[in-house]
């Protein structure tokens, strides 16, 4: 963790506390690690990332048997790459047999049950045969009787779209670009899978959208013509156009492709309109960016009202209302108040083992560790508050296994590098330096969190902002200075749009814990 501290630069104890904020801004971006369901108490802390996002990306080109593909496995690294800077957890697999396709599948299923978000691709040979969609493995023979392929295939609908309309995922996107030429040669005047192509989606699951790269009996272009140098199939390079874009739902982004690729198609006098099948709900890969306001920071009656509201207790209130009577915030004040006055009024009048059931609790859920929870629970393994405590201990769990403290990763290529930063307590502050950095007090940070590894550089600023700084000094790798705090915040939005997770600005607590790496030192 020294690395942090070097990196970060000086402590807090070698910088005034009167700190602007951009200098926060500056040394670094926090992401929080949040958990599913969060809860009220813990929702200034930790942000809610959504549901499990993975994406099964597989690319077949190197057949051992039949013809070989030219673009197939460069289509997946591509796809692979950008569903990464979506946030997805991907499991990209090139050239893969039966029996490492359908590992990959069960892996896939298993990953995205029960409430996650999936995102599946295969490009490589496909074929159809008795009204069924096959998708065929590196490893598929020369086959002579229709009847085998079954046997050597991975079934579109049962194995696929089945098994994930199962898992209880909650959404869903299968692309398929499987529409070639039939690679079995004809025995007996036909050809096994027929001629070229997929057959139609008899039915899709609910929450489940679905494109293939060209219509029924179409054959899907790899290239626009010879003089065509891009690495990527004519679909696949148009998907991943549109699936950049913030703010498009899934499926206005698979129309958008359907309409570009048959625009593209016709110009060289080739039919290929990829077919769509929509059994969703409103999704975005990359959802619309938050509209960021600024608080007035100058205003007392601002600051008075947020720290009432952080302690959120009647004496608070009542010390705001009496300095702002008629504050900008003071109808709410008094409402708040009279909710505590009365629930105050309510904790007095309950059995004595409920108010210490409830006070338990209280204290449980403010440490917010599992150890508080697992003590709570042992004394109270019947309490009312039992099922909450039980589901938080195991986001916590969860947020645990994935965060190992010193890693150091981006979120996208263009993302700033951040270290994880493990859950603890410092002692906070300092007697030997000013009064504002006095008197030194235990802090305490619930869970682990990310923090930027140096300053922002001018390059992530214009890789996002489309321009350098205002003040840019033309150094790439130099630090941002002189942008506005809404600016600041467009940069975090934008960020947030790129990779789909959650970002701001690190509190006082936690860019001093970091720079202490984690402990008591100077």
């Amino acid at each position: 963790m020294n690395r942090l501290v070097q990196a970060a630069g000086t402590s807090s104890h070698n910088t005034p506390r009167s700190m602007d904020f951009m200098r926060h801004f500056l040394r670094g971006l926090l992401l929080a690690f949040a958990v599913v369901g969060v809860s009220p108490w813990v929702a200034a802390q930790a942000l809610d990332p959504g549901p499990r996002r993975v994406a099964l990306v597989i690319g077949n080109n190197d057949y051992r048997n039949v013809d070989r593909l030219r673009t197939a496995a460069a289509d997946a690294r591509a796809m692979a790459h950008e569903f990464r800077q979506l946030g997805f957890e991907v499991i990209e697999r090139i050239d893969l047999d039966q029996r490492g396709m359908k590992a990959a599948m069960r892996d896939f299923v298993q990953r995205i049950a029960n409430g996650g978000v999936g995102a599946f691709y295969f490009a490589g040979h496909g074929v159809q045969e008795g009204g069924n969609n096959y998708l065929l493995p590196v490893d598929v023979g020369t086959l002579k009787d229709h009847a085998a392929l079954p046997d050597e295939g991975v079934e579109l609908n049962a194995e696929v779209m089945a098994r994930v309309g199962q898992s209880g995922a909650k959404f869903t996107l299968l692309v398929i670009d499987a529409c070639r030429d039939n690679p079995f040669p004809k025995r007996a005047g036909r050809s096994i899978g027929g001629a070229r192509g997929l057959t139609t989606v008899a039915s899709a699951p609910e929450g489940m959208v679905v494109i293939y790269s060209a219509g029924v009996g179409q054959q899907a272009l790899d290239r626009l013509g010879d003089d065509d140098a891009d690495p990527n199939g004519v679909f696949t390079r148009e998907f991943i156009r549109e699936m950049r874009r913030p703010g498009v739902e899934v499926a206005e982004i698979v129309r958008n492709v359907r309409t570009r690729v048959k625009e593209l198609a016709a110009r060289i006098r080739h039919e290929q309109t990829p077919a769509i099948y929509i059994q969703a709900d409103r999704f975005y890969l990359v959802p619309p960016s938050p509209v960021a306001k600024r608080p007035n920071p100058a205003s007392p009656d601002t600051e008075a009202w947020a720290a009432a509201s952080e302690a959120d207790t009647p004496e608070a209130y009542a010390s705001y209302l009496g300095a702002f009577p008629k504050g900008r915030f003071s109808a709410a004040a008094r409402i708040k108040l009279a909710a505590l006055q009365r629930q105050g009024a309510s904790t007095a009048s309950s059995p004595p083992q409920a108010k210490d059931e409830s006070a338990a609790w209280a204290a449980a859920r403010q440490a917010d560790d599992r150890e508080a929870l697992a003590n709570f629970l042992a004394r109270y393994p019947n309490s009312r508050f039992a099922e909450a405590a039980g589901q938080r201990m195991a986001q916590l769990r969860e947020t645990a296994a994935r965060v190992t403290p010193g890693a150091v990763f981006r979120d996208c290529d263009e993302c700033p590098e951040l270290v994880a930063i493990p859950a603890g307590s410092f002692a906070m502050g300092s007697a030997e330096h000013t009064r504002e950095e006095g008197p030194v007090h235990t802090v305490h940070l619930a869970r682990p969190f990310a923090l930027g590894r140096t300053e922002v550089t001018q390059a992530q600023w214009q890789a996002l902002m489309g321009e350098f700084p205002k003040q840019a000094k033309n150094c790439a790798d130099c630090a941002v200075e002189g942008v506005s705090w809404q600016d600041a915040q467009t940069y975090l939005a934008r960020l947030a749009a790129r990779t789909g997770k959650t970002y701001r600005l690190p509190s006082e607590a936690e860019w001093e814990y970091a720079c202490r790496a984690a402990g008591d030192h100077r």
